[in-house]
């Protein structure tokens, strides 16, 4: 094939599929090649091709541009879930990586890295004869092999084929990033019958270019709000190429805990960041019940003029209501939170424990789930739910009040009264909008 018809080849590729890779590519070549005059506007189709295929055949960096045309366009397919990764992989802001391993009938490969000063996102893949569909158990170890503390790590990769890109993200809160990490996966087959049983255990060290590692940038608020008599200070806003954070405080006197904040960011020109489609929204800290740091998408590679946070509506816990208790004869519960009803208390064939309770969806948003994996016996020890959650179509309408199905089950509980881990216990929204602004 000559380059004529491979050039005609990736165009067609690429025509109709990403867009934005196209954009893209045309940024790498410019900086690749800025002193190759391409063409003129006033050229005809004809001449470009021909200067085109001229530039590929006699300057290599514009044929190595050409060559990353399927990196761009598969890494592109993966991070669809997310505006920020969409945009740090337009801006060619990747470490390619190309690590293998072999294990048994099993090849990881770790095959790019996406990452900052406090995220750290893993694009992996499998090749099996045996197995059809595998997918992986993570976590992260230190320089050392040692376990690592202070991160988060989320994934989102079922029912993906073996060859597609999975991505598993982990946060860091307290730290930041290391230069070295060992990335460990415990591989399993898919299946409901056999569960998780792990088939072979990887380990990655993972060394992560210094200036990904070092981008970030934060932004001083320091301004206080009043929310539904409430008082939150906003402290600061992070903002990484990977996401952004809010920061906040709430005061000691207040009468119920945050737990959720409703917002997004504004820029000068009209666009909005709002929080994440999937992963971590929000964490916490270790005195507080509160959420503390909030997640969204970023504008980091955006030449924002100004920005401002805009909140429109929050979730509270009420202080004293951290726990429900529920009468599992009867059904009879405390006070449950708003717009969520106990329908039904049971077991399943198992013998399993099962509570039912239809919760509220708003917007085809889940304000829930209202209880957490946690709960408790009359004596203060700890078992664990397990959460499954049913949505009706009607429910995914726009601004409507709906309700979801959550289930709660657990096994081996032997008491007649159990106490649940509230999330919430109402959710507020704002009259007017609220602006605070950043830069």
């Amino acid at each position: 094939m000559n380059r004529n018809e491979e050039f005609t080849d990736y165009m067609k590729e690429l025509d109709g599929n990403v867009p934005e890779i196209t954009e893209s590519l045309k940024r790498g070549s410019r900086r690749k090649a800025r002193k190759l005059f391409l063409y003129q506007p006033v050229m005809g189709l004809v001449t470009v091709f021909v200067l085109f295929v001229l530039s590929v055949n006699l300057c290599a960096p514009v044929a190595e541009a050409c060559s990353r045309i399927p990196l761009l366009k598969d890494l592109a397919k993966a991070v669809t879930f997310s505006k920020s990764l969409s945009t740090a992989v337009e801006n060619e802001y990747v470490q390619e990586m190309n690590l293998k391993q072999t294990q048994g009938d099993i090849t990881a490969e770790i095959a790019y890295l996406i990452v900052d000063q406090k995220q750290v996102n893993v694009f992996y893949r499998f090749e099996s004869d045996q197995y059809e569909q595998l997918n992986a158990h993570c976590s992260l170890l230190d320089a050392n092999g040692e376990e690592l503390w202070g991160y988060s790590l989320s994934s989102g990769s079922y029912g993906l084929s073996n060859e597609e890109l999975r991505c598993a993200t982990a946060d860091f809160s307290e730290i930041n990033v290391p230069d070295v990490l060992h990335f460990q996966m415990k591989v399993f087959e898919e299946s409901y019958e056999k569960g998780s049983e792990y088939i072979e255990e990887f380990d990655f060290l993972l060394e992560f270019d210094p200036t990904f590692t070092a981008e970030g940038k934060i932004y001083p608020v320091n301004q206080t709000m009043v929310l539904d008599g409430q008082t939150i200070t906003v402290k600061d806003i992070e903002v990484y190429p990977t996401h952004m954070r809010v920061n906040v405080e709430d005061a000691k006197e207040n009468t119920a805990w945050l737990r959720g904040l409703k917002f997004y960011i504004e820029t000068g020109d009209g666009m909005q960041f709002t929080k994440p489609s999937v992963g971590i929204s929000a964490t916490g800290a270790v005195d507080s019940k509160s959420m503390v740091s909030y997640y969204a998408e970023s504008p980091y590679f955006y030449d924002a003029k100004q920005l401002r946070l805009v909140v429109t509506g929050a979730q509270w816990l009420d202080k004293g209501r951290e726990r429900i208790r529920v009468d599992l004869e009867t059904g009879e519960s405390e006070e449950l939170p708003e717009n969520v009803t106990l329908k039904e208390v049971g077991e399943d064939a198992g013998g399993r424990l099962r509570l039912w309770f239809e919760e509220s969806y708003i917007g085809g948003e889940a304000i829930g789930p209202a209880f957490g994996f946690q709960c408790y016996d009359a004596t203060g020890e700890e078992y664990g739910f397990s959460i499954g959650t049913t949505t009706r179509e009607e429910d995914l309408k726009d601004g409507e009040l709906g309700y979801v199905t959550v289930d709660y089950s657990l096994g081996d509980y032997p008491h007649k009264e159990i106490w649940l881990e509230t999330q919430y216990t109402r959710y507020w929204k704002a009259d007017k909008e609220i602006i605070v602004e950043i830069r």
